[in-house]
């Protein structure tokens, strides 16, 4: 009830097209008629505009009506929507730029994206590098990543914006790293 601003004691007990009728126009409404005809459980996400809200709902249908699960997920999903747009910024960013390489980090130094020019004219797949940890992926091309490098990244998860430079076979890599 609080999320829909209504008291919840209020609620039990009515049927919800009632109480709120402009929820007839949602897909809410479509599911939980699917719900009841197939009186199977049924879980879904939608968005609902009078509150300008993402919802993860659950409905259970059972032999006194249908049990109705709900949690406001907006947070998640503008979080989500930002990780897409900077992905995508990340991406024009190593087209645009074809010596480079761009990658994210997760706070254990694993590589959450990677991609780049100079990445791609060597043959290297991004499936071969995301979800590993850095070490092991420079481990597994005899390059030593130093102690030093790992400060680097631990500063700038600290919200500082650091360069340094790193030698792996004879290239000499200038990187950045940022919060993001």
């Amino acid at each position: 009830g609080e999320i829909l601003g209504r008291d919840p004691v209020d609620l039990i007990g009515k049927r919800v097209w009632d109480e709120f009728p402009e929820m007839k126009e949602t897909a809410f409404y479509l599911k939980t008629m699917e719900a009841m005809e197939r009186r199977k459980s049924i879980a879904f996400e939608n968005y609902y505009a009078p509150k300008q809200q993402w919802f993860e709902n659950r409905l259970v249908p059972s032999a006194e009506g249908l049990s109705t699960f709900f949690q406001d997920i907006t947070e998640r999903k503008k979080a989500g929507e930002q990780l897409l747009e900077k992905e995508a910024m990340l991406a024009a960013i190593a087209r645009n730029y074809p010596k480079a390489v761009v990658s994210v980090l997760n706070k254990k130094l694993e590589i959450d994206f990677i991609s780049g020019g100079f990445f791609h004219e060597r043959g290297f797949n991004e499936e071969k590098f995301v979800h590993r940890p850095l070490k092991a992926v420079f481990d597994s091309y005899g390059v030593n990543v130093s102690d030093d490098v790992k400060q680097l990244y631990e500063q700038a998860f600290d919200g500082k914006d650091v360069k340094g430079d790193i030698l792996i076979y004879d290239f000499r890599f200038v990187f950045y790293a940022m919060p993001l």
